[in-house]
């Protein structure tokens, strides 16, 4: 488990500032640094919970470590709780961006292929169908994709998911030999990275405007503090969005006036 202070103890009057649970509805996120400190947060949230009538779902809790050893066990009401590498938290897997775009991919195309008999119709035109794929299929896929670390191969996906169903729209085979720039003319459509691109980058100036104190900032932002001689400390979000922009000069200039271009 990773640190979860936000910021450090600079005086009695301004004493450290720790992020210790993210909570949605019923759902709860507990954070803590090491197994025995969780083990006391996890025994504290069930002591507070039963004293308002309520109990934590053994079955339906979870626990996942970061660089720890996850030894011992943790415990609730003493039965111990799952040990997991990955879980899904408000939609998205926590255990890497490959496995949530795995995720989302898996549902965008059942998405799609619950609306086949639209995709393959003679009678709908191709710009209506692309207007549908973005709605029911594109918001599928991409849901939560501004915090995603894109790789080349992801990259790759993304993009052959979108031609894949172009191809469908336009009973195109593979056998036709129509290239993936033919297609894109067609259906009017540039490949879909250019929207995660796009989110990713409003999503950095929302941050940008942020106060520095605030905790999506600080763990957007963040750059590691221990790291190997080789290597250098770089903030993976920023890395990506100065690729996007053409290099870290112009990225410093934007971030200097917080815009991007991009409006919500």
């Amino acid at each position: 488990m990773s640190t979860n202070i936000l910021c450090v103890s600079r005086s009695r009057r301004y004493p450290a500032k720790v992020l210790n649970d993210l909570d949605f509805a019923d759902d709860i996120a507990l954070l803590e640094s090491s197994i025995p400190r969780a083990q006391a947060q996890l025994t504290r949230t069930a002591a507070a919970a039963e004293s308002l009538g309520l109990i934590i779902s053994v079955p339906k809790t979870e626990y996942m470590t970061i660089n720890c050893n996850p030894q011992p066990p943790l415990q609730v009401y003493g039965e111990p709780i799952k040990y997991v590498t990955d879980f899904k938290y408000l939609g998205s897997m926590m255990g890497s961006s490959t496995s949530d775009l795995s995720r989302r991919k898996a549902l965008a195309w059942y998405a799609f292929w619950k609306l086949e008999h639209l995709w393959r119709s003679p009678t709908i035109t191709v710009a209506t169908k692309v207007k549908l794929f973005n709605t029911t299929c594109v918001t599928v896929l991409l849901y939560g994709c501004e915090s995603w670390v894109i790789s080349t191969d992801m990259e790759n996906k993304i993009n052959a998911f979108g031609t894949s169903c172009y191809r469908i729209m336009l009973n195109i085979k593979r056998t036709d030999h129509v290239s993936n720039e033919r297609v894109y003319a067609i259906t009017n459509t540039v490949p879909l990275i250019n929207s995660v691109r796009s989110r990713q980058l409003r999503f950095l100036g929302h941050i940008l405007r942020m106060q520095e104190d605030e905790p999506c900032r600080r763990y957007a932002l963040y750059t590691p503090l221990h790291y190997k001689k080789t290597w250098k400390a770089k903030n993976i979000l920023l890395v990506l969005c100065a690729k996007t922009v053409g290099g870290f000069r112009q990225l410093s200039t934007a971030r200097c006036h917080c815009h991007f271009g991009f409006r919500s």
